[in-house]
């Protein structure tokens, strides 16, 4: 009896050195001067002492080896563990459901508060420039890397029992299942109905250069003296810009029933947004330009609730074509997402089913 209590008191022992050296490895940071994840003490007559080794080709692996002893008592445990940002953006491509990739792609990751990424892309491999190792996929359901040139500098992360599925020879890295769905939270009501209730698109700014009619001198941006005029409803608040007419987002938070770019039209972001749309997002047939470069400085939240009364669009999907000056954070875990052109887009997209085309 008494070399049963001390070999639980053991195990009890290696579990909560466990747990303190899972908490430095989710951190990143030594709590003491042994290196990440390596801790040692002692605990209700115990002691207990974990080694932790980072896997050289999955840095966001770790296993940590815990050994915990009471009397005469010792026993010993083994884990594996993989790190995952927290928060909405905790890919570069997330998928609710499934994820396809028809095209030739290319991720990798870069920090915005450093800088835009042609600044910090400095390295190159067989897919070109980079700045770091990192644009990882993901998904809750399976993941279909077809097509060519695929160079996944982070990892691609299928969910629970679903494997990745690949044609020719892609680069990329982590690719076993994760245990569990990642769960895909609605932005707060309160936020969202704040947006309904007083947004700031009547402080957007227009400029049409269609040659036959300016607002505006010199066709500098300014507040039409028709909204209808551009393309935008005040009382339905849809925003689907006519040809050659740019819509400037000046910064704060707005609402649209609809956000859809028509051929020659451009959406500009000149501060912090937040958008929230419970219609159609189509950003394909004009141009969007971030001119502050920073993905977190244009997030979209489409379709996070019911839409306003009234409001029945013809369909709710989620429709972005990269290019040049593309920097967004698009979550629609709710709404099927079609990625398209040969452009770049930097920042992080979630959908409910995601398929990539193009390269």
């Amino acid at each position: 009896i008494k070399h049963r209590e001390t070999a639980l008191k053991a195990l009890e022992a290696a579990e909560a050195g466990l747990v303190r050296a899972e908490l430095e490895v989710l951190a990143m940071q030594d709590l003491g001067e042994d290196g990440i994840g390596a801790v040692m003490g002692s605990i209700g007559g115990g002691t207990y002492e974990i080694v932790a080794e980072q896997d050289p080709d999955f840095p966001q692996r770790w296993e940590l080896r815990a050994r915990g002893e009471n009397g005469q008592s010792v026993r010993r445990i083994a884990v594996g563990l993989r790190r995952r940002q927290a928060g909405y953006w905790a890919e570069g491509i997330f998928a609710k459901v499934d994820f396809v990739n028809n095209g030739g792609i290319s991720t990798d990751s870069y920090d915005s508060g450093l800088g835009s990424w042609e600044e910090q892309a400095v390295n190159v491999d067989s897919g070109g420039a980079y700045a770091g190792v990192g644009g990882s996929i993901g998904a809750n359901g399976q993941i279909s890397l077809g097509g060519t040139s695929l160079n996944i500098r982070g990892d691609a992360i299928p969910g629970p029992g679903e494997v990745v599925s690949m044609s020719g020879q892609p680069n990329v890295g982590d690719t076993v299942s994760r245990t569990d769905e990642i769960p895909l939270e609605a932005p707060a009501y309160e936020d969202f109905m704040a947006a309904y209730l007083n947004p700031d698109n009547q402080n957007m700014l227009v400029r049409i250069d269609d040659g036959d009619e300016t607002i505006g001198e010199d066709d500098e941006l300014s507040t039409p003296d028709n909204w209808t005029k551009i393309g935008y409803s005040s009382t339905s608040y849809s925003l689907v810009p006519k040809a050659q007419t740019t819509v400037a987002l000046l910064g704060g938070t707005y609402f649209f029933t609809d956000l859809s770019l028509g051929g020659g039209a451009t959406l500009e972001v000149h501060g912090p947004c937040v958008v929230y749309v419970t219609g159609n997002v189509d950003l394909t047939g004009g141009g969007l330009v971030n001119r502050t470069g920073i993905p977190a400085n244009f997030q979209v939240f489409a379709h996070p609730y019911v839409i306003p009364e009234g409001h029945n669009p013809a369909k709710a999907s989620v429709t972005i074509q990269g290019g040049g000056e593309v920097a967004a954070a698009i979550y629609a875990p709710y709404r099927d997402m079609v990625v398209t052109g040969n452009g770049g887009i930097i920042g992080s997209l979630i959908g409910q089913n995601v398929t990539v085309n193009g390269d």
